[in-house]
């Protein structure tokens, strides 16, 4: 089994290569890269959880635990938008008239 999906535009010819599993541009550089790929939702979500974690995790002073909890939350919460994102981003792109390939022989 391909760990590569292949996607072609029916209007503009233009073809992608998505890898599966575990993105990280998206657990890298988050909220920025979900908006850069038009994943708005995500995005937002991903910003608000970010930065109101940051925040509590910046200002709340009770020694070194909650601080270090909050930054391993806001790591975990990445990672886990970052597993399979692929899934997503193939629905970005059928929305934008890309359609699956074969993985086989991705050329026409």
């Amino acid at each position: 089994m391909s760990n590569i999906v292949y996607l072609k535009n029916k209007v503009t010819s233009d073809t992608k290569q998505i890898e599966k599993g575990f993105n990280w541009k998206v657990f890298l550089f988050g909220w920025v890269y979900l908006f850069i790929v038009g994943d708005y939702l995500k995005g937002v979500v991903l910003l608000i959880v970010d930065t109101v974690l940051g925040y509590m995790a910046t200002t709340f002073d009770n020694g070194e635990i909650l601080p270090m909890t909050l930054i391993l939350l806001i790591l975990a919460i990445n990672a886990f938008t970052a597993w399979d994102f692929h899934k997503d981003y193939i629905k970005i792109l059928e929305k934008k008239d890309y359609n699956i390939i074969d993985t086989d022989n991705p050329v026409d």
